[in-house]
């Protein structure tokens, strides 16, 4: 089974974060993507609800399970698929927003691409209310979009831990540095 929802990508949206899709997969074996670096400009959540998939990561194959999940920034190079003798129910969203990035960052998710979610129902809940809103009534009521994204995103925030250590990449590292290099440059003029 498959359901999936594609939204209109909004340029200068007034909401914090905004679906860009959403969707789930159950019991299909041949579920498999590759995205290249620099491919996909949003956010998104892959949660594995039941069986098991793998995703890869800097050459290295680690396997999800129930209750585990990947968090992709964007422009992030993206591969991951289903088990073919033990095929995922695999739920995700794409999200975006302008102040997105720095609200991940604050809160150490660029750190960690594999996350474990302690507890699972409110997530799989919070993302049911959202992949339901979709299918129902598309984007006509585009707040009630950005709000059930936002506890999406909030459940996830609350209830993630990283499944194993990994580092920033070098390129995240010197972002992260230039970060207070920028701001005390964005202030001089007010000094």
């Amino acid at each position: 089974m498959m359901r999936q929802t594609v939204l209109l990508t909004l340029q200068d949206i007034p909401y914090f974060c905004y679906p860009e899709s959403v969707g789930l997969y159950v019991d299909h074996p041949e579920h498999t993507v590759l995205r290249e670096a620099g491919a996909l400009n949003n956010f998104n959540i892959h949660y594995v609800a039941a069986g098991k998939g793998y995703v890869e990561v800097e050459g290295v194959v680690h396997e999800l399970r129930a209750g585990q999940a990947v968090l992709y920034f964007p422009q992030q190079r993206q591969h991951y698929y289903s088990s073919e003798d033990d095929p995922w129910d695999v739920r995700w969203v794409h999200f975006y927003g302008e102040r997105l990035h720095d609200y991940m960052i604050e809160r150490g998710l660029h750190r960690n691409l594999l996350w474990t979610l302690r507890q699972q129902a409110p997530w799989e809940e919070a993302h049911m209310a959202l992949l339901n809103e979709a299918e129902q009534n598309r984007m006509l009521r585009p707040a009630q979009l950005s709000t059930l994204t936002y506890a999406v995103l909030a459940e996830f925030v609350q209830h993630a831990v990283p499944l194993k250590s990994t580092r920033t990449s070098k390129a995240e590292s010197r972002i992260l540095g230039l970060l207070p290099q920028m701001q005390q440059e964005a202030c001089q003029p007010f000094l």
